[in-house]
């Protein structure tokens, strides 16, 4: 028996399929699976359900999702591993720096030690944080901290264990 080379078993992807299939599901297709589902229409017509999200999307009346993008729990995981570092070190250093100084030396009204150490760390992740502020980052630590903010191993003593 001959094998066939997997690319070869696997029906080609119809674009316009897909996109009336996620508008079907209520959901909105990207810009890019609208122009492929365009592109890839042949002569054939559109769907009327493709046809009336089109015109909405080209007269600007669908909203697009505002906000942080969902992060994930792999990645944010990852981060807050490198922020629970950096917030050691650079905490320990501010402090060091403070004992230093001679208290007339010191400025008053400053912010918080901790306050200085979440910013720098900001300034230091701003690729895996782009818009958070220094204090969502301070109760996304203290979540991660208290094992609230991400479960990606299961507890060793659950029971699933094979014997």
């Amino acid at each position: 028996m001959k094998k066939v080379p997997f690319r070869k078993q696997v029906r080609p992807v119809d674009h316009l399929q897909a996109a009336e299939w996620i508008l079907e599901k209520g959901e909105k297709p990207s810009n890019e699976q609208l122009a492929k589902a365009i592109e890839h229409a042949g002569d054939r017509p559109l769907p009327r359900l493709m046809k009336a999200h089109l015109a909405r999307h080209l007269r600007g009346k669908i909203a697009r999702r505002t906000g942080r993008k969902p992060i994930s729990e792999a990645k944010l995981a990852v981060a807050m591993e490198e922020v629970n570092e950096l917030y050691q070190t650079i905490h320990a250093e501010f402090v060091s720096q403070r004992r230093q100084q001679k208290a007339s030396a010191r400025p008053r009204g400053g912010p918080s030690p901790s306050e200085y150490t979440y910013r720098e760390v900001l300034k230091r992740m701003k690729r895996d944080f782009p818009n958070l502020d220094w204090r969502s980052l301070r109760n996304m630590h203290s979540k991660w901290r208290r094992g609230a903010l991400v479960k990606l191993h299961p507890d060793p003593d659950d029971g699933d264990e094979f014997i």
